[in-house]
This record gives C-alpha cells, sequence and structure tokens, in this order.
C-alpha cells in the first residue's frame, strides 16, 4: 500500500503549474468552483480574465491579476473545483437559463480571442469579450454582443455582473450591444 504521490510524479506545492498569459489570450477548460464542470476560462495578458458556463451559455465570474493554477486539470484524475488566483472577483447572477437556449462552443479570431456562440430558440448570438483601459488607467473588460435576427433583440435578457460600474456604448448598429463592465 502506497502513500501520497507516486515517484516522479510532479508537487503540486512547487508553484510550477501557474498559467500566465503573456502575450495572446489563454483558454483553460476545467472544473471551477461557483461556474461548473463545464468551465471555460479565458485569460488575458492585460491581467483581466473571464469564467464562461459551458453548460448554460452564460458567463459566470470575471477577475484582475493572476489567473489559474492548472496543476488539478492536468494531475489530478478527482479533479477538485478550481478558483482563480487573482483578486477582485466578481460574479454573474445565478440566473436559470432559458433551456430552448443552447451553448454551441466558441470560435477563436485571428488574436487567439473567443467569441461564444448560444443558439436562442435555433438562432445564433455571439459574446466576445476584450479587456480596455479607461482614461484613468482602470482595466476592465468590453462585453460584445452580437444578435443575428431582429426578433432577438426584443427577447433579448442580458444580465450584467454584480458590483461593477456598466457603461453601455452607443452604436449604429442596432444589432450590436457593447458594455464595459469597470470594478
Amino acid at each position: 500500500q502506497s502513500k501520497g504521490t507516486p515517484p516522479g510524479f510532479p508537487n503540486v506545492a512547487s508553484g510550477k503549474f501557474e498559467i500566465i498569459p503573456k502575450t495572446k489570450p489563454i483558454i483553460q477548460r476545467t472544473f471551477m468552483k461557483g461556474v461548473g464542470t463545464k468551465s471555460i476560462l479565458v485569460g488575458f495578458p492585460e491581467g483581466i480574465h473571464i469564467a464562461f458556463n459551458g453548460a448554460s451559455g452564460m458567463p459566470a465570474l470575471l477577475w484582475k491579476g493572476r489567473f489559474f493554477d492548472g496543476y488539478n486539470t492536468w494531475f489530478n484524475r478527482f479533479q477538485e473545483f478550481g478558483q482563480p488566483l487573482g483578486e477582485a472577483v466578481i460574479k454573474w447572477p445565478n440566473v436559470k437559463p432559458n433551456p430552448s437556449n443552447t451553448f454551441k462552443g466558441y470560435q477563436l479570431n485571428s488574436a487567439g480571442i473567443p467569441e461564444f456562440i448560444l443558439s436562442i430558440e435555433g438562432t445564433p448570438v455571439y459574446e466576445r469579450y476584450l479587456p480596455v483601459q479607461n482614461e484613468h488607467g482602470q482595466w476592465g473588460i468590453q462585453r460584445i454582443v452580437r444578435y443575428t435576427q431582429e426578433r432577438q433583440l426584443s427577447e433579448a435578457h442580458l444580465f450584467h455582473p454584480e458590483n461593477v460600474s456598466i457603461n453601455q456604448l452607443p452604436n449604429n448598429n442596432s444589432m450590436v450591444w457593447q458594455f464595459i463592465y469597470t470594478w
């Protein structure tokens, strides 16, 4: 009978498994506390990060600072639920998703930034998140929601994260809504 980890197995205390986005966004699928077993994390070099819930197709967490430790995701067969390494963690309200909405995945643009795809009654809606800095040097995140049919605009039920400043940007295209969240 053995105790502890097998010989040669990486040591969790080594600190060598912190994921650090340096030049482009990093996407990590994992189990995350407060998000679920289908968490999609996006870490940006600017130190602004988001956790998206792949089960519900909804954003779940925002945070600043350090991104994520990949040890449990990569080496633990009975994976524990991870947590953001950074600070200033912001949650979206825990809203029950509409059962007719389905998450269809994400696609990456040439810069490696994911655009999440949610099907609302069979028609896609696209969401993208980008780090932005305001005139005072404060970092936040821009949320861009792109609708594909006019009928979605009246049915749109956008939820925003709690305890953030929300600035809706004016737009000439009624099918694209943009928000900036700072905290």
